[in-house]
Protein backbone atom coordinates (compact mmCIF):
# COMPACT_ATOMS: atom_id res chain seq x y z
CA UNK A 1 0.00 0.00 0.00
CA UNK A 2 1.08 3.81 -0.60
CA UNK A 3 0.45 6.80 1.50
CA UNK A 4 -2.84 8.14 0.90
CA UNK A 5 -3.11 12.08 0.50
CA UNK A 6 -6.37 13.84 1.99
CA UNK A 7 -8.08 15.82 -0.25
CA UNK A 8 -8.43 19.07 1.27
CA UNK A 9 -9.81 20.45 -1.53
CA UNK A 10 -9.65 24.00 -3.42
CA UNK A 11 -10.18 26.34 -0.76
CA UNK A 12 -12.05 26.07 3.10
CA UNK A 13 -15.36 24.58 3.30
CA UNK A 14 -15.62 24.61 -0.69
CA UNK A 15 -17.16 20.76 -0.63
CA UNK A 16 -14.81 19.45 -2.53
CA UNK A 17 -12.17 17.43 0.02
CA UNK A 18 -12.35 14.25 1.81
CA UNK A 19 -15.43 13.65 4.55
CA UNK A 20 -13.90 14.09 7.81
CA UNK A 21 -14.31 9.82 8.37
CA UNK A 22 -12.49 9.39 5.01
CA UNK A 23 -9.76 11.52 5.78
CA UNK A 24 -9.11 9.85 9.28
CA UNK A 25 -9.33 6.81 7.72
CA UNK A 26 -5.96 7.65 5.86
CA UNK A 27 -4.51 9.08 8.24
CA UNK A 28 -4.90 5.65 10.11
CA UNK A 29 -3.61 4.05 7.31
CA UNK A 30 -0.79 6.14 6.75
CA UNK A 31 0.75 5.47 10.51
CA UNK A 32 0.07 2.03 9.93
CA UNK A 33 2.11 2.15 6.30
CA UNK A 34 4.97 3.71 8.07
CA UNK A 35 4.64 2.43 11.45
CA UNK A 36 6.34 -1.05 10.91
CA UNK A 37 9.35 -2.66 8.76
CA UNK A 38 9.22 -6.44 7.19
CA UNK A 39 12.11 -8.21 7.18
CA UNK A 40 13.60 -8.81 3.55
CA UNK A 41 15.61 -12.26 3.50
CA UNK A 42 18.43 -12.50 0.90
CA UNK A 43 20.44 -14.81 -0.13
CA UNK A 44 22.24 -13.24 -2.92
CA UNK A 45 22.65 -10.24 -5.39
CA UNK A 46 19.78 -8.18 -5.33
CA UNK A 47 18.22 -5.08 -7.10
CA UNK A 48 16.49 -2.99 -5.00
CA UNK A 49 12.56 -2.63 -5.21
CA UNK A 50 10.02 0.20 -4.44
CA UNK A 51 8.93 -2.61 -2.06
CA UNK A 52 12.05 -2.37 0.02
CA UNK A 53 11.54 1.12 1.21
CA UNK A 54 11.21 1.16 5.23
CA UNK A 55 12.52 -2.27 5.25
CA UNK A 56 15.27 -4.27 6.45
CA UNK A 57 17.42 -6.59 4.11
CA UNK A 58 19.09 -9.46 5.71
CA UNK A 59 21.52 -10.87 3.87
CA UNK A 60 22.19 -14.22 4.29
CA UNK A 61 25.33 -15.43 2.26
CA UNK A 62 28.40 -17.32 2.46
CA UNK A 63 29.41 -15.60 -0.90
CA UNK A 64 30.12 -11.81 -1.94
CA UNK A 65 26.35 -10.47 -2.97
CA UNK A 66 26.11 -6.90 -4.35
CA UNK A 67 22.79 -4.81 -3.90
CA UNK A 68 22.06 -2.89 -6.80
CA UNK A 69 20.32 0.92 -6.53
CA UNK A 70 18.52 1.51 -9.55
CA UNK A 71 17.56 4.98 -11.18
CA UNK A 72 14.27 7.07 -10.01
CA UNK A 73 11.83 4.55 -8.39
CA UNK A 74 12.08 5.62 -5.04
CA UNK A 75 10.57 8.35 -3.80
CA UNK A 76 13.35 11.21 -1.89
CA UNK A 77 13.57 10.48 1.87
CA UNK A 78 13.59 6.83 1.02
CA UNK A 79 15.33 4.81 3.64
CA UNK A 80 16.31 1.08 3.66
CA UNK A 81 18.37 -1.09 6.07
CA UNK A 82 20.81 -3.56 5.27
CA UNK A 83 22.04 -6.21 8.35
CA UNK A 84 25.02 -8.97 6.60
CA UNK A 85 24.27 -12.22 8.33
CA UNK A 86 26.11 -14.54 6.63
CA UNK A 87 29.96 -14.06 6.14
CA UNK A 88 30.13 -12.73 2.34
CA UNK A 89 30.71 -9.33 1.46
CA UNK A 90 27.38 -7.15 1.51
CA UNK A 91 28.47 -4.35 -1.41
CA UNK A 92 26.41 -1.47 -3.30
CA UNK A 93 26.60 -0.74 -6.98
CA UNK A 94 25.13 2.02 -8.23
CA UNK A 95 22.93 1.45 -11.25
CA UNK A 96 22.72 3.83 -14.36
CA UNK A 97 22.49 7.64 -13.03
CA UNK A 98 22.65 6.99 -9.65
CA UNK A 99 25.41 7.89 -6.58
CA UNK A 100 25.38 6.89 -3.77
CA UNK A 101 28.00 8.85 -1.85
CA UNK A 102 29.23 7.69 1.86
CA UNK A 103 32.13 8.58 4.31
CA UNK A 104 36.06 7.71 2.90
CA UNK A 105 34.44 6.13 -0.23
CA UNK A 106 32.27 3.40 1.66
CA UNK A 107 30.73 0.47 -0.61
CA UNK A 108 30.11 -2.51 1.89
CA UNK A 109 29.14 -3.79 4.56
CA UNK A 110 32.42 -4.21 6.93
CA UNK A 111 31.92 -7.46 8.19
CA UNK A 112 29.61 -10.34 9.35
CA UNK A 113 26.76 -8.90 11.58
CA UNK A 114 27.33 -5.35 10.10
CA UNK A 115 24.51 -2.91 9.93
CA UNK A 116 24.18 -0.42 7.12
CA UNK A 117 21.55 1.86 5.47
CA UNK A 118 20.78 3.82 2.38
CA UNK A 119 18.72 6.99 2.43
CA UNK A 120 17.94 8.61 -0.88
CA UNK A 121 17.99 12.54 -0.21
CA UNK A 122 17.78 13.92 -3.99
CA UNK A 123 16.53 12.37 -7.14
CA UNK A 124 19.30 9.54 -7.76
CA UNK A 125 22.02 10.48 -4.77
CA UNK A 126 21.78 8.19 -1.93
CA UNK A 127 23.90 8.28 1.30
CA UNK A 128 25.28 5.23 2.89
CA UNK A 129 26.05 4.59 6.52
CA UNK A 130 26.70 2.78 9.14
CA UNK A 131 29.04 -0.34 9.67
CA UNK A 132 30.49 0.21 6.44
CA UNK A 133 33.75 0.58 4.72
Amino acid sequence: MNIQTINVGAIANDGTGDHLRDAFIKVNSNFTEVSHSDIIPETGDRTLQLTDNYNIITVDSAVASIITVPPSIFPIGAFIIFYALGIGEVSFAEGIGVTINSADAATKLRVQYSVGSLVQVSTNIWILSGDVS
